[in-house]
């Protein structure tokens, strides 16, 4: 209020707690007619020190000196001072000899807590504001400095909580309308007021957290569309996937792409695009492409279209890297492309099988290899194809056909070890006929340890360091035959047999022929190597003869014979 020549406030007031003798003072000359009221608090107004007024010549307190006015207190006792008609600036401190402080200023009204050296506290009575560690508080409460609080602090309508928040967290009001600690995924879920714009355009939320899931949005349906899903999950929104089991552990960016297949523990599952994709399967993975479906633990499909990992035979760690309608039966079988191959038939030995590429092939058995072609099929432990068209191993182990048409390895009673078809067509190896090597047309081996080069139609030559042999068998060098020295007293030939040399010092020797009906064409060339009286009589099968006698002999020093097997019996080439 005013009175025309002054401007009067209402009284500033400071509560006191004192608990020795203080001092009064004012620091300043105090004008005329202001009224400096210090009294207990149960006191009236107006009861302290006599009601003085302090005149502009006395800075103190009933005193005209600037030491001011002291008080003697016998107890602890608290007080009120005031200052009445608020003019201009005027102060007035309340202070312990070498201690803390308290100042009363007028100017728009303010109080001052200090010791003396530093500020510690002030309030502006004017603003309302408090300032610690400043005089210039711009806000209710300005803290200059590390501030720290025993108890709950309200913010709004909202308390503070007491505990403090771990790595990673953020405060925000929960679903009750508390305020908490909790993470940044946790916390946007909570936020309703994310949305999708609702427009054809890439400027929509990237992403949506709804369900506890994390959804992309999607910009081209117009709005983000969460679905029943999971903690931790991440799925394309509005895009019909389908997540089931643990699905706060699955990822599908694809769409209409399932992850899981409804099973409480199908978890970890991911589909990281396409469309119509399913992983049905903990720890399974779909890249991309589409109707693809990994329905075993540990599967990988890359992309591709219709390829299928099967659950028969617990077919677990199976890969399929593209192509169109490749399937997977078997543990750690792997197709990396092509179209309509298969590995494993859902045995339980079809395991570790592998298909390159290609058409329709066809691995059965563990450990079988297809590198490629058409219509190849390898049902035999670690066999091999390595490409060509409709070549077959239905029962060879360890063996490779190298490629070629229609070729074919197959025993009905056994299985064929370490045989080879280096290519061609339409040969066979069958009847057990193990560690054989074949290239042709239409070679047909039966027996074990051969080694055929022909062509039905037209008889092929082979070179042996001759690119051009005139004959079929074409030696551009040495070879070596197998020679058998001989000293017991009966002797049987055998199909390695070729030079035999016969040491009759100690006996006579017989030596017994092979039936030429079992080795047409074969050559033997047998000598008598001891000079001595003893003979060595060389004896045909049973109704064969040579050179149309029963038998010949060898009497002589160095004497010797060459015969070889014909239709009309052995004869004599030497």
């Amino acid at each position: 209020m005013s009175d025309g020549s002054y401007t009067y406030y209402d009284p500033l007031e400071l509560y006191a707690r004192v608990t020795k003798d203080y001092y009064l003072t004012t620091p300043n000359p105090v004008p005329a007619d202001y009224l400096i009221d210090v009294k207990p608090v149960d006191k009236p107004h107006g009861s302290g020190i006599d009601s003085k007024k302090f005149h502009n010549d006395v800075g103190v307190v009933g005193l005209h000196s600037d030491v001011g006015h002291e008080f003697e207190e016998s107890a602890p006792r608290e007080l009120v001072i005031s200052i009445d008609s608020l003019l201009d600036s005027i102060s007035l401190q309340l202070a312990y000899e070498g201690g803390s402080s308290v100042e009363l200023s007028s100017a728009h009204g303010s109080i001052r807590f200090y010791t003396s050296s530093d500020e510690i506290l002030y309030l502006d009575y004017v603003d309302g504001n408090v300032g610690i560690g400043t005089m210039s508080p711009l806000y209710k409460l300005d803290v200059v400095g590390v501030a720290r609080f025993s108890d709950s602090v309200k913010v709004g309508e909202y308390w503070l909580p007491k505990e403090i928040g771990s790595m990673s967290q953020v405060l925000t009001v929960d679903s009750t309308g508390k305020l908490v600690w909790m993470s940044v995924k946790r916390a946007y879920a909570l936020d309703t007021t994310v949305v999708c714009d609702a427009e054809t355009s890439h400027n929509c939320v990237p992403w949506l957290l709804s369900d506890d899931v994390i959804f992309t949005a999607n910009w081209y349906g117009g709005c983000c569309q969460g679905c029943t899903t999971a903690y931790y999950g991440i799925a394309k929104g509005n895009a019909g996937n389908v997540l089931n089991g643990v699905k706060r552990t699955h990822v599908n960016l694809g769409a209409y792409s399932t992850t899981g297949a409804g099973l409480d523990l199908d978890s970890f599952c991911v589909v990281s695009g396409g469309r119509n994709n399913r992983v049905l399967e903990s720890f399974s993975i779909i890249v991309g492409g589409k109707l693809n479906e990994v329905q075993s633990l540990y599967g990988f499909i890359g992309g591709g279209e219709s390829n299928l990992i099967s659950w028969l035979n617990n077919t677990t760690y199976g890969v399929i890297c593209g192509g169109d309608s490749n399937t997977v039966i078997g543990r750690y079988g792997a197709i990396c492309g092509g179209h309509r191959n298969k590995v494993g038939d859902g045995r339980i030995g079809d395991h570790s099988a592998f298909i390159g590429g290609g058409e329709y092939n066809h691995t059965r058995c563990e450990y079988a290899t297809i590198l490629g072609g058409y219509a190849d099929t390898v049902n035999g432990i670690a066999a091999t194809i390595t490409g060509g068209a409709k070549n077959v191993i239905l029962s060879g182990n360890y063996s490779v056909i190298c490629g070629g048409e229609n070729n074919l390895m197959n025993d009905d009673k056994d299985y064929i070890d370490y045989s080879v078809i280096l290519g061609g067509s339409d040969n066979i190896i069958h009847n057990n006929a193990d560690y054989s090597l074949v290239f042709g047309n239409e070679v047909i081996v039966s027996d074990s340890y051969n080694a055929v080069f022909y062509n039905t139609d037209h008889r092929g030559k082979v070179g042996i360091c001759e690119q051009n042999p005139h004959s079929t068998l074409h030696n551009h060098g040495s070879f070596a035959v197998n020679v058998s020295i001989v000293t017991n007293h009966v002797y049987t030939t055998t199909d390695t047999d070729m030079v035999i040399l016969c040491n009759t010092s100690s006996n006579n020797i017989v030596i017994n022929l092979p039936s030429v009906t079992t080795c047409e064409g074969r050559i033997y060339v047998i000598k008598k190597v001891s000079s001595d009286f003893n003979s060595v009589l060389i004896a045909p099968a049973t109704g064969e003869t040579i050179d149309d006698q029963p038998n010949y002999s060898l009497t002589g020093y160095n004497q010797r014979v060459q015969i070889v097997a014909t239709s009309l019996g052995w004869k004599r080439i030497d």
